[in-house]
């Protein structure tokens, strides 16, 4: 068995190059909610839940194969091959839910101990009159020290055109919130399989790449644009599985030490006919010996 992993994980999204370029300008962006300041860590995260998801997958399976079938007799091929669809079937769904039920664990931990690793993102600076505090972030109507802490709106590029912070880009369904974490799950890459998204984004970055722009836009085709991050992590960040199920094999290592052959058929007229005078010529020769005596 063999997984086919979502193009993502193949990608130059997670490669460290990427990432790097992704960082490259985030110094430099005016606002604290500036894409560039926080792309570089929605892609590592992104890398790092590829990893564990094959992680995952690869220990699993090698757990599965070592598996046994016992059966007092070899089965024929076609129950072999139904038996080994339903536990392979099975098994996916279990390993899928299994680490789905992890990556939960991992999201209720973070949001109920408030854990953190950008500050800025959860918290805002309020200046009163006479200090500085800090409290909840707001994305829209939405507070974060008010809510499940799904707070949410897609990122954007801002400049500095004549003292005046102007928004010039919006990522359409690639979300910053009061999470990291939460706001990639929520996240689509549909701009990363757009060329000309791509190229828009390109011309707010200031890197050493600017001359050799070698980022491909993913391919349409593998799979769907518009599918959140979350529904590619359920899966296992698999789009599917090449499966070999060799009968050959299973019958070569159980052959069977001693075989039975069964007939059964309708007696023909003749063979009746034979068998019941065999038993009246019985019965005469019992009788003639009965009288002899």
């Amino acid at each position: 068995m063999e997984p086919r992993f979502h193009q993502v994980c193949l990608s130059y999204l997670i490669s460290l190059e990427w990432i790097k370029y992704s960082d490259s300008s985030g110094n430099a962006a005016p606002h604290m909610l500036d894409y560039r300041r926080y792309a570089g860590g929605q892609f590592r995260t992104l890398a790092m839940l590829c990893e564990l998801a094959q992680d995952a997958t690869y220990d699993a399976r090698d757990i599965f194969l070592e598996r046994q079938i016992v059966n007092s007799q070899v089965i024929s091929e076609e129950l072999f091959r139904t038996k080994m669809d339903h536990l392979i079937g099975t098994w996916k769904k279990s390993t899928s839910s299994q680490f789905k039920r992890r990556m939960e664990l991992i999201r209720i931990t973070t949001m109920r101990n408030h854990l953190m690793s950008r500050p800025s993102i959860y918290f805002q600076a309020n200046l009163t009159e006479r200090s500085l505090i800090s409290e909840p972030r707001h994305y829209g109507e939405c507070n974060c020290g008010t809510t499940n802490h799904t707070c949410v709106e897609p990122m954007k590029i801002y400049e500095t055109v004549k003292n005046n912070l102007t928004e010039k880009h919006t990522i359409s369904n690639f979300f910053l919130g009061c999470y990291l974490v939460e706001a990639l799950f929520l996240s689509t890459l549909e701009c990363f399989y757009n060329e000309s998204c791509m190229t828009d984004l390109h011309n707010f970055f200031h890197s050493p790449l600017d001359e050799s722009w070698i980022f491909p836009a993913l391919n349409s085709n593998l799979s769907q644009a518009n599918e959140s991050i979350e529904s590619i992590v359920d899966e296992l960040m698999i789009d599917d599985w090449s499966v070999y199920i060799n009968f050959t094999s299973y019958y070569n290592k159980c052959a069977p030490s001693t075989c039975f052959t069964e007939y059964s058929s309708r007696q023909g007229l003749l063979t009746i006919a034979t068998i019941i005078a065999g038993i009246f010529g019985g019965l005469s020769i019992g009788f003639q010996l009965f009288i002899c005596f």
